[in-house]
């Protein structure tokens, strides 16, 4: 009898120990993961704190990998730790007093989402508009991807208010350019004469028909 209850009690602190080490791997496998969420998170701020609040460009190299690309609204493309850098040293000029704040963090393997928010007076022109002098706020969130110990990829969205509109880029008005005058000589050549004033700028000469 006591040599089955001596087994028993055998059996039950193999059970319990191999539990344990189960829940000490378990443990040890999650501290991992949680410092690897942590380091994302950290290196995700720095472009708020160092960049923006500290205004440190040289701060770019440390947080960003050398292949990377963001992508931002409407299609827009940074691609390239230069290409970073003229951005910022951009909104920096634009605005003497601009502010950071990182409000809310998520991370989860190898990407880190960030909800911010940014202030400051526009005091400088900014893609070709201002200054306006008025308070310029952006609120977004961006997702980042982590590599190596650098951010190699983000996907943004933001909203602005109080910046003045930017000029469209030289490529789009070109191209809208183009097509107004497409448009005008198709009109022209169906002798659609009444549709040409659609073309004229306010003030402009009427369009008057002539025969050939």
């Amino acid at each position: 009898m006591i040599e089955h209850l001596t087994r028993i009690v055998c059996v039950a602190l193999l059970v319990a120990g191999f539990g344990l080490c189960e829940q000490a791997h378990g443990e040890a496998s999650a501290a991992p993961e949680s410092a690897r969420a942590e380091d994302g998170k950290a290196l995700a701020r720095r472009w708020f704190d160092e960049v923006i609040n500290r205004r440190d460009l040289d701060a770019i190299a440390g947080i960003y990998g050398s292949n990377y690309v963001h992508h931002g609204p409407a299609g827009a493309e940074i691609r390239g730790l230069e290409a970073v850098r003229r951005f910022a040293a951009a909104i920096l000029a634009a605005s003497d007093d601009r502010r950071a704040v990182v409000e809310q963090q998520v991370a989860e393997g190898d990407l880190v989402v960030t909800r911010f928010t940014s202030t400051g007076h526009q005091t400088g022109a900014f893609r070709g508009a201002g200054p306006t002098g008025e308070l310029w706020t952006t609120e977004g969130i961006v997702i980042s991807r982590v590599e190596a110990g650098r951010i190699v990829e983000d996907w943004e969205i933001v909203h602005h208010s109080g910046v003045a509109a930017p000029a469209p880029p030289a490529s789009e008005t070109l191209d809208s350019n183009k097509e107004l005058v497409r448009r005008f000589t198709e009109a022209s050549n169906a002798a659609h004469w009444d549709a040409l004033t659609n073309f004229l700028a306010e003030g402009a000469p009427d369009v008057q028909a002539t025969s050939p």
